[in-house]
């Protein structure tokens, strides 16, 4: 197959939406494995950088779709829930005329294209993969203090508790304003079990 050529044809007015919702759905995208082989050499598969990229996408209104134009050419677009999008048009001649090699270059191409537009890279390294997605999906689904306490303080006014009583009940012996993560931890998970005793 020869080289591919891309080049960005359209987009929409504005990026800003578009562009923060990739910068997010790029914290928790993981490393594609390259699990196949062919003619010796070791790649990531099309599923596979589906499979790494395609939840945090679509988490964060995010969707890449492929059209074939012409026998040598795919249109990728990259869009966002707020309607703004970017669109590539990337060419690679197939090695004959044949649906088969017709196929396989659109394949390549969807590949290399989904990978470049989402930012996953490869590795060799199946347990790296792992590890490292794991841990940017830790740190992006903590929820933040200020979630947590307003979940906290939502449960004090379901039950009628003053915050600060129940926070010298509770002994924590400090002011709303001066918690930390220790304190929103603990209150965290008071709220979660006032939550089960009500819905029980």
């Amino acid at each position: 197959m020869d080289e591919i050529k891309t080049a960005m044809i359209d987009h929409s007015p504005t990026l800003g939406k578009l562009f923060a919702a990739l910068a997010n759905a790029q914290k928790t995208i993981g490393l594609a494995h390259k699990g196949a082989t062919a003619h010796k050499y070791k790649y990531a598969d099309l599923p596979e950088v589906y499979e790494v990229s395609r939840g945090p996408l679509t988490e964060n209104g995010l969707c890449i779709t492929s059209f074939p134009d012409g026998v040598d050419g795919l249109v990728n677009v990259l869009g966002h829930s707020s309607g703004e999008y970017m669109m590539t048009r990337a060419q690679m001649p197939p090695r004959d005329k044949t649906p088969q090699s017709i196929g396989a270059a659109l394949t390549y191409m969807r590949r290399y294209a989904h990978a470049a537009i989402a930012g996953v890279a490869t590795t060799d390294d199946k347990h790296i993969e792992n590890k490292e997605a794991k841990k940017r999906t830790k740190v992006s689904d903590a929820p933040s203090n200020e979630a947590r306490w307003s979940k906290v303080k939502a449960a004090f006014a379901f039950y009628g508790i003053d915050e600060q009583t129940l926070l010298a009940d509770k002994a924590i012996g400090v002011k709303v304003e001066d918690l930390n993560e220790g304190h929103f931890e603990f209150l965290h998970k008071w709220y979660m079990e006032c939550q089960s005793a009500a819905s029980s």
